[in-house]
């Protein structure tokens, strides 16, 4: 009967069983398990049930907790709310992340020497009304130019430096790597 209730009350678009889904579907749900004898015989078996449901009142409370797995219509529009969501923002990510958003390097001096001390300053601006969350920098120097420390860096026919940083929408990152 509970699962029949389930079924009827989703099917009428709620996530609950309200006391005339039970009505409804008593008679036929309970009919086939009645054995008539008798005088009742000729009554038949959902007249009985009707009766009997007419004779108890159900009654429909009020600020009491909806029968177990009522909520299930909640939870499957929040889940495809939260998939519309992603996919809105996927389409957004990938048409606007990168307007407004530049990168500059530059040496801190204008000279540099071999053994001398120089930074390379990367200044990373985001004009964007596009918080980005992770945004992955990469450029590549002459494989003789060595960063201190060495952190995030390949050497191959060149140096590779490769950071990954949060940014927030209209605002500026500078980082500076002594070499």
């Amino acid at each position: 009967m509970l699962s029949a209730c389930r079924a009827y009350a989703l099917l009428q678009g709620r996530g609950y069983v309200v006391p005339e889904d039970i009505k409804t579907l008593a008679a036929p749900v309970f009919a086939h398990r009645l054995v008539l004898s008798g005088d009742v015989t000729a009554l038949g078996a959902d007249n009985i049930i009707a009766n009997i449901l007419f004779a108890t009142q159900l009654r429909r409370k009020t600020g009491t907790k909806k029968i177990a797995g009522g909520h299930n219509m909640e939870i499957i529009l929040i889940i495809a709310g939260a998939a519309l969501l992603y996919y809105l923002q996927n389409l957004i990510y990938k048409k606007y992340w990168d307007r407004g958003l530049s990168v500059s390097l530059r040496f801190s001096d204008a000279t540099c020497t071999e053994g001398g001390k120089n930074s390379l300053i990367e200044v990373i601006t985001n004009r964007n009304w596009l918080p980005l969350p992770v945004l992955r920098v990469r450029f590549k120097s002459g494989k003789y130019l060595r960063f201190a420390g060495s952190e995030n860096v390949s050497v191959s026919d060149g140096s590779y430096k490769n950071d990954i940083f949060p940014l927030c929408f209209t605002s500026a990152l500078r980082a500076q790597f002594p070499l």
